[in-house]
């Protein structure tokens, strides 16, 4: 099969849902993938449950903790069992102790080993609903990212990405105040999950037949494919950009694959780092690409070379 088509992956709230990357050929052809916004309504609806149990655990383990601290006969194992217990993150701490507590009662334990047992019984019925809701929900979602893997597999006979390390993007958020910018945008990119995407389209190449190929992908999306310059400017804030050095607007994500098809054929990197040829300041030759599993690289706006590791 003829034709090259470049991908570039990522997440972003649209109108229409959830931008999950962005596609063009060497035709011109181009085009966004995205989870329509209402399977991303009922995966954000699993998601509150998951936040609600959270809730109920926090409370109930504070409730513990007070109890606890008024009581100086409580029985030895129980107090070795509870000695962290103010700092415990999971609910599975808290059910481990509530299973082991209903064989082991002890005098005036009624009101705590109530309201300890209460709280495990609800949270089994809210994880098994949170779970089922979960699964469907993400069922739904790889099969659009199959549907569009298969589609650009047997379409082109080549498919070119971005060597993007979403490990560092990741890690943010993580202890991110709920319902602050910073929670919301972890969300979607757990929704999102573009390692996942990424390695979806590898298996259909690989089973197509087609080329799979990553290059660096630094400067895709800050550089102007028209005007070459890397002016600085924030990504974050919209999808379309107007350039300041020549006044062409354009949609990042779709930069960022003109990009792709331009270094894929040997042209001229975005990245002004590069060593300069013929006076120009980049590296004219083609670039060794790196085929297949091999995710090392750099992020997509500069970074260090890495050592080689699975994609999350």
């Amino acid at each position: 099969r003829p034709g090259v088509v470049a991908i570039d992956p990522g997440w972003r709230v649209v109108p229409d849902g959830l931008r999950i990357g962005y596609w063009q050929d060497g035709t011109g052809a181009h085009g966004a993938i995205e989870i329509p916004a209402d399977l991303i309504a009922k995966i954000e609806h699993a998601r509150s449950i998951h936040t609600i149990r959270h809730r109920n655990f926090n409370a109930a383990r504070d409730a513990l903790a007070e109890w606890i601290q008024k009581r100086s006969d409580l029985p030895e194992w129980f107090r070795e069992a509870t000695a962290t217990s103010n700092k415990w993150r999971s609910p599975a701490r808290l059910a481990v102790l509530a299973g082991r507590w209903v064989d082991a009662r002890f005098e005036e334990d009624g009101d705590a080993f109530t309201a300890v047992t209460k709280w495990a019984k609800q949270n089994r019925h809210l994880y098994a609903w949170e779970m089922f809701e979960m699964r469907k929900r993400l069922n739904r979602r790889d099969d659009i990212y199959r549907c569009w893997a298969k589609k650009l597999a047997l379409a082109y006979g080549a498919i070119v990405t971005e060597d993007f390390d979403i490990r560092p993007v990741a890690s943010k958020g993580a202890d991110a105040p709920e319902g602050s910018q910073e929670d919301r945008a972890s969300g979607y990119r757990q929704i999102a999950a573009p390692g996942r995407f990424r390695s979806m389209i590898a298996h259909a190449a690989d089973r197509e037949g087609s080329g799979f190929t990553q290059y660096p992908c630094a400067f895709t999306t800050l550089a102007c494919h028209v005007c070459e310059k890397v002016l600085e400017w924030t990504p974050a804030e919209k999808i379309d950009h107007r350039c300041a050095g020549c006044g062409t607007k354009w949609d990042q994500d779709q930069n960022a694959c003109i990009w792709l098809l331009r270094v894929a054929g040997g042209g001229k990197s975005p990245d002004p780092r590069e060593p300069a040829a013929g006076g120009n300041g980049v590296q004219k030759g083609k670039r060794k690409p790196r085929s297949g599993w091999g995710w090392a690289g750099r992020q997509r706006t500069g970074g260090k070379k890495r050592k080689s590791a699975p994609d999350l």
